[in-house]
């Protein structure tokens, strides 16, 4: 049965020497048990797996229990994961005369349930993902204007999430207003707050201005507790409020544009006026000195 068994077993007495060895203990060391009876256990496991075959081994003999692990050893450049279950054996003066091993090489299983959870974990990581992004919806309300309304609790991971979707956003319309709207959200952590901070002042290093509104009582508690530097904000009570304020500005941003593109044509008008009366004048000085020549050259007639 043993010859015949689908596991490594064998037996070590105290010495360390092999008394006992499958045919699948001696395969896997690329030996037949003929060459392996009576070995000790350096000579026939590389360096590691034999150390911690001993160490094992020593044990059982110490405590005379059965001893249960999964082990991970060295292994001709690589590793080996073992499940183990080593027993002491007796004579029948109840003496332990050596220790029983049953490996079962326990690798290909290890690592494929190890790719198996790398791979379950990217797919939630990937779901979580995509519900971060449906959870923060970015709405065009008009040219150069953003609303972002937030629902449900925010903690580090989202509130990164929104500021890495927004400032994006941002970039790629270049909006001037954006609206975080905060009617979904009842309550948010001190932490939380001072992220969101920094992702207001981010907006406004890129040109746009945020606009906080629908904040509850307790978020403008938490505000006021933070003592946060409010002057960064512009808040509105309503998004409806939050959207006209950003459209007024917008208009008043296109306004001034125009303005000052009327005022710099002008500009160039006057000096080119400037610069026509400056051309010219050097002609009238000519002109004048010529009338002045003639006048002092006509005689008056004798009578």
């Amino acid at each position: 049965m043993v010859e015949n068994a689908p596991l490594a077993i064998l037996a070590t007495d105290a010495s360390n020497k092999y008394v006992l060895v499958s045919h699948e203990a001696a395969r896997q060391v690329g030996r037949t048990p003929t060459d392996v009876l009576g070995k000790r256990v350096p000579e026939v496991l590389p360096p590691g797996a034999a150390e911690a075959m001993q160490d094992t081994t020593a044990q059982v003999f110490r405590s005379g229990k059965t001893l249960v692990l999964e082990q991970t050893v060295p292994w001709e450049g690589s590793t080996k994961m073992f499940l183990t279950h080593m027993f002491p054996i007796r004579n029948d003066a109840g003496e332990i005369e050596a220790v029983g091993t049953v490996a079962t090489d326990v690798t290909d299983m290890r690592r494929a349930e190890s790719e198996h959870l790398r791979l379950q974990e990217e797919v939630i990581r990937a779901q979580r993902s995509a519900l971060l992004e449906l959870s923060t919806p970015i709405i065009p309300i008009a040219d150069g204007v953003l609303a972002v309304p937030l629902i449900g609790a925010i903690d580090h991971e989202r509130n990164q999430q929104i500021a890495g979707a927004v400032l994006e956003r941002i970039t790629a319309t270049r909006a001037a207003a954006v609206i975080l709207d905060l009617t979904g959200v009842r309550e948010i952590e001190p932490e939380i707050v001072d992220a969101l901070m920094q992702t207001v002042r981010a907006m406004r290093m890129l040109g746009a201005e945020a606009v906080l509104t629908g904040i509850s009582p307790e978020v403008a508690k938490t505000l006021a507790d933070l003592d946060a530097p409010l002057r960064q904000l512009t808040v509105r009570q309503t998004l409806q409020h939050g959207i006209g304020h950003a459209l007024t500005r917008i208009r008043e941003r296109k306004t001034g544009n125009r303005r000052a593109a009327a005022g710099g044509m002008d500009n160039e008008q006057r000096h080119s006026c400037g610069d026509s009366r400056h051309r010219h004048r050097p002609l009238r000085r000519r002109r004048r000195r010529r009338r002045g020549r003639g006048r002092r050259g006509v005689r008056p007639r004798l009578s």
